[in-house]
Parts: structure tokens; sequence; C-alpha cells
């Protein structure tokens, strides 16, 4: 589990749907949010998170069973996981 927060974009996931409290979130929506974290230029930007999303980050939250991601309609489902909000919290804290 601590690999799945070891990753700031991860992380950054994991808060974003924490905190917006729905369990439905679209992949864009995801992208929009994470590129509004940093100052990189936008396109570029969008299209790195687009890939590293859809072929690594949101795989190993699926795998973890904290989201079920469907790549074909760009959804993921936020299965709300009591360890991760805590092990966010121990990470920021404590690692970060």
């Amino acid at each position: 589990m601590l690999t799945l927060v070891a990753d700031r974009h991860r992380r950054q996931i994991l808060h974003y749907m924490i905190e917006n409290g729905g369990t439905v979130f679209e992949r864009d929506e995801l992208i929009a949010f994470l590129g509004d974290q940093t100052a990189t230029p936008q396109q570029h930007l969008n299209d790195t998170l687009a890939l590293d999303l859809h072929h690594i980050h949101l795989p190993r939250l699926d795998e973890a069973g904290v989201i079920e991601y469907n790549p074909h309609d760009e959804t993921i489902q936020y299965h709300h996981v009591e360890q991760i909000k805590q092990l966010l919290a121990f990470v920021e804290a404590e690692l970060v």
C-alpha cells in the first residue's frame, strides 16, 4: 500500500477524490486537476498526464482495489478505503 502513495500524482488523485466526496470521476477531470497543480505548459502537461494516468497511475490504483478504472469510457469509480486515508495522512505528516 505504501507504494500507492509514494508517487505525488497518485497522492494528489486520491486527495482529490476523497475531498470531492464523489464516487465516479472522469479521467479528464483528474487531468485538469493535476494540470492546475503545476506550472508546466498546459497542453504538453495534459498529454503527459493522460498517458501516465492511463498506463501507470490508474491501473496501479485499480489493481490495489482503491478504484475501479474503466479505460473504455474513461471513468474512475473511487472506493472509500479508510486505510488509504490514514496512509495519506501519515505520509504527508512524516515523509513529505
